[in-house]
């Protein structure tokens, strides 16, 4: 994965400590990656809470 000066694929890749090839590559490592998931969910989590503050 080119990860060229657009800034969402510099930082996945910072938080992933790789580089990827592709896509199909990315999605591979993403499905088992922990580290990656934990930081999905506490994503969720807050967005969530935002949300909800506002309703």
């Amino acid at each position: 994965m080119d990860t060229g000066s657009d800034p969402k694929k510099e930082k996945c890749r910072n938080i992933a400590e790789k580089s990827f090839s592709g896509w199909d590559d990315f999605q591979e490592f993403i499905k088992g990656a922990s580290r990656c998931r934990k930081l999905m969910d506490l994503a969720v989590e807050e967005a969530s809470g935002i949300i909800r503050q506002y309703q």
